[in-house]
């Protein structure tokens, strides 16, 4: 009998451990197994072809993206009242800013994403309160060891693909007015590597084959008409926004159909901030005709090394919900997705809210 016991009491703990967010011997690195991130829903309004579905929407092309790597996914209302924004993002472990078609400045849906991007540079995750949420704006918040909250060690991933990238460069930067007009709209191009993308987080982590992938084969799609050009960039320098370039590093370029160049991603030098001008999620999801879109095993596996990048960030977070009720409360399944193609060509599968 005892030893029956003991048995038991070692598998309850096995399954315990294989379910729980782990911390190594180092204590500074952290491997949390089930993995959440949140994807922004964005307002219908700048879609008339959405009129009448819902509220908000979220193309379910970015959720499966991630769920092929391994995370489940919440859908973050932008309009959420700000102490149950905090609450969320005090649950999960990362957010990706989609593409779309707003107009970014001055909305609330821009508002809302720099208030996260603000929270997950400057606050303490595990000790944030829902009635201080305007700490997220401030510039000297510390740790109880007195750095720096972003030097502080707590790890909260952020993500942003071509709208996402955009604004991305406006908060990074804080200047409305930094993107340029470009001719990119259905265009698939290879990616012409900076010389900082082999050491970059982002690339520098990835198979030869896949980098020679992204190097040589056109496969990354293309669908905007606003970016962020390299001379802009480099003409932060000595002007308010030379902190965007003194913390962000290209880690690619592309030329739009005019031979205009722009940057086509980037990362953040101190942050696990990341951001695509293109759209790794829709190679292997999104099956439009009219799009230049490539579905080779080439192009869906180098898209597809990109949401893995980003979930073993989220792996990093140790977030969690505070039970599993509000877990399973927020999650996309508690959704269904309409199939989209009749009203819109670009999306197989939308998830809409009222």
């Amino acid at each position: 009998m005892p030893q029956v016991v003991l048995l038991v009491v070692c598998a309850l703990v096995c399954v315990a451990v294989a379910n729980a967010t782990v911390v190594d011997g180092l204590g500074d690195q952290v491997h949390n197994a089930r993995p959440i991130v949140g994807v922004m829903a964005q307002p219908t309004y700048a879609d008339p072809q959405y009129k009448g579905l819902g509220r908000t929407y979220l193309a379910a092309a970015y959720v499966k993206w991630l769920e092929s790597a391994g995370a489940r996914v919440v859908a973050v209302q932008y309009d959420l009242p700000e102490p149950q924004l905090v609450r969320l993002l005090q649950s999960i472990n990362g957010v990706v800013f989609p593409g779309g078609e707003l107009d970014i400045p001055g909305s609330h849906y821009q508002n809302t994403s720099q208030f996260i991007y603000n929270w997950a540079i400057k606050v303490r995750f595990h000790s944030f309160s829902s009635s201080s949420i305007a700490i997220a704006q401030r510039t000297d918040v510390t740790s109880a060891s007195g750095r720096p909250q972003n030097e502080a060690g707590n790890y909260f991933p952020l993500w942003g693909t071509c709208q996402g990238f955009e604004q991305m460069a406006i908060m990074a930067s804080g200047d409305d007015s930094i993107l340029t007009e470009f001719q990119a709209e259905n265009l698939t191009l290879a990616l012409d590597f900076s010389s900082a993308a082999a050491h970059s987080r982002l690339y520098g982590s990835m198979e030869k084959r896949i980098v020679d992938i992204f190097r040589n084969q056109a496969v990354a799609q293309n669908l905007h008409q606003l970016g962020l050009a390299p001379d802009l960039y480099a003409l932060t320098v000595g002007t308010d926004n030379e902190r965007f370039r003194s913390t962000w590093d290209i880690l690619s370029t592309n030329e739009d159909r005019r031979g205009w160049t722009f940057i086509s991603s980037m990362e953040s030098k101190k942050h696990p901030f990341y951001a695509t001008q293109y759209h790794p999620e829709r190679n292997a999801y999104e099956w439009d005709r009219e799009e230049a879109l490539i579905h080779s095993a080439d192009a869906v596996a180098a898209m597809q090394a990109l949401s893995n990048f980003l979930v073993s960030e989220a792996r990093k977070s140790a977030n969690t919900f505070a039970n599993k009720s509000e877990e399973y409360a927020s999650l996309i399944y508690n959704f269904a997705p309409l199939y989209t193609p009749r009203i819109d060509r670009y999306y197989e599968q939308v998830y809409f809210w009222k």
